[in-house]
């Protein structure tokens, strides 16, 4: 249920949080390690939507595991359902499965490939070649804090179709740590709900059950 131009608001923020340099190397976070939670909702008139992952970050945010909770609350017909889904990314590779339905994939990280190798003044091209494309506009709110951590705040305005989305995101260290978006009646919020520095991936996290069957891309 996100919409387009939500998500173009967000992949700008990225963008142009850009990545950090430790010992010349570019990194997504400025942070080594991390264990965080974060509470994502989209609800309109009929339906809410709530997810609730657990993301333990490693190797400056290069490698990450993520485990998601999602509740759908239908409200027309009263029909809640659940899902749950593991994420792993180890630098060029994203390994995804579901743990009830026992299958996955693992493909190439686009991310890795393109965003994270881009310099700093071809990330900042890119955020503005995507702003002119669509009608976006990105204005500095100040700072403020979130889960302990204090952030810069900015608010994007997109036009897509006809359709204005306004998202306005708090960033700490590279890190989405707040987002509240509105377009069209639906309403989109994520934001940390607690950040531990210093807990990395432990190899049991990494480890895919023995039962998970796990599409690879062809040779």
């Amino acid at each position: 249920m996100q919409t387009p131009a939500r998500s173009l608001s967000i992949l700008l923020a990225l963008v142009l949080a850009g990545t950090v340099a430790h010992s010349d190397v570019k990194e997504r976070y400025g942070f080594k390690q991390a264990r965080i939670v974060v509470e994502k909702k989209t609800k309109n008139a009929s339906v809410e939507l709530t997810t609730i992952d657990t993301v333990y970050i490693d190797e400056w945010g290069w490698v990450e595991v993520r485990y998601s909770h999602t509740v759908q609350d239908v409200r027309m017909i009263k029909q809640k359902t659940e899902s749950w889904a593991v994420s792993i990314m180890e630098r060029e590779w994203l390994t995804s499965y579901d743990p009830v339905k026992k299958k996955g994939q693992k493909m190439k990280n686009p991310f890795y490939a393109t965003i994270g190798n881009l310099s700093e003044q071809q990330k900042k091209g890119m955020a503005e070649g995507m702003a002119n494309a669509f009608e976006s506009k990105t204005t500095a709110k100040g700072n403020e804090e979130v889960a302990g951590k204090m952030c810069e705040v900015t608010e994007t305005r997109t036009g897509l179709q006809g359709m204005e989305t306004v998202t306005t995101t708090w960033m700490w260290k590279g890190l989405l740590m707040k987002s509240v978006s509105t377009a069209m009646g639906t309403e989109i919020t994520e934001h940390v709900t607690s950040i531990d520095e210093g807990i990395g991936v432990r190899a049991d996290l990494r480890r895919i059950p023995d039962d998970v069957q796990i599409m690879t891309p062809a040779k």
